[in-house]
């Protein structure tokens, strides 16, 4: 209504500036007023956060970027990378921490604020979430406190929101793939929530066909690459350079394990039916005669 009113006052006034006519600016004058107003007025919780009071941090609420009535959940099938809607969250709990100084001498004090959160991922029963951004910078999920819902028709209600909302008060989501993060600290980015975005994981794996699929039917696969250097090894691999201190050769992903643990995790979690894993061994040698090879 204000967008169609401010263009009805542009055409009042005519002309342009900067080549744009004065309806044009009239109607989205009215547009970005009515935006603020439905933010005001409709959204409520589902609001942007509120930016830090406090030069340590302090804030006065916080607002979410929530679901409502009539939002759309996604349906995917194979591996696809989304962000959710966030369908609860706790009340702040807010602590004070020393962290340290920005010069490096000392400590100073800042608010820390924790909660915990429930984000609805999509539609049906996922294999795995694969990995996990806040804020585009990648999490590892064995550092958060995280319970991953698939969305199987029989799964039960989450005890962190039960003991927040009372028990039988709670709907169990089933045949939806949602996550639950508990006492997730909002210090590292400035006491504001982070944009989340999964990568999930979606086989085929319908309960109600539980054969005559991929997913369920395959037996076995080739495991590849057959070279590299510990890229076989199961246990983390330390390198020593003497210049930088070196690093774990085989360890590529923020989960901190070793890159044959992620592949196979990942392969139970897509490929269920799987019984064998054949591994591709490659030799190397330095002449094509074979009485010759070494």
């Amino acid at each position: 209504m204000l967008s169609a009113a401010g263009a009805a006052v542009g055409s009042a006034f005519g002309g342009a500036v900067l080549g744009v006519s004065a309806t044009a600016i009239g109607r989205f004058a009215g547009a970005a007023l009515g935006r603020v107003i439905d933010d005001r007025l409709l959204s409520g919780p589902a609001s942007a956060a509120n930016a830090a009071t406090d030069p340590r941090g302090q804030i006065d609420a916080l607002r979410v970027t929530g679901s409502g009535e009539g939002r759309a959940i996604a349906q995917i099938f194979g591996r696809m990378k989304l962000g959710g809607h966030i369908i609860w969250a706790s009340d702040l709990r807010q602590s004070v921490v020393d962290v340290p100084a920005a010069n490096g001498s000392g400590t100073v004090q800042q608010y820390d604020y924790r909660l915990d959160l429930a984000i609805a991922l999509c539609e049906g029963e996922i294999g795995q979430i694969s990995r996990l951004w806040a804020n585009e910078v990648e999490l590892s999920q064995t550092a958060l406190s995280m319970q991953v819902y698939s969305g199987r028709a029989d799964q039960l209600p989450d005890p962190t929101i039960e003991a927040a909302l009372g028990s039988g008060q709670v709907p169990a989501f089933r045949g939806t793939a949602y996550v639950v993060l508990q006492d997730f600290s909002l210090l590292p980015y400035g006491n504001r929530l982070p944009s989340f975005q999964f990568e999930v994981s979606r086989p085929d794996l319908d309960a109600a066909a539980p054969s005559g699929t991929i997913a369920r039917d395959l037996p076995g696969v080739a495991l590849m690459p057959g070279t590299g250097e510990y890229a076989l090894a199961t246990s983390k691999v330390h390198l020593w350079n003497g210049i930088s201190g070196g690093g774990a050769a085989n360890v590529t992903t923020p989960t901190g394990q070793a890159d044959l643990d992620v592949s196979l995790n990942t392969l139970q979690a897509e490929l269920p039916g799987v019984e064998a894993v054949s591994l591709i061994v490659s030799w190397f040698g330095d002449d094509l005669r074979c009485g010759h090879c070494q």
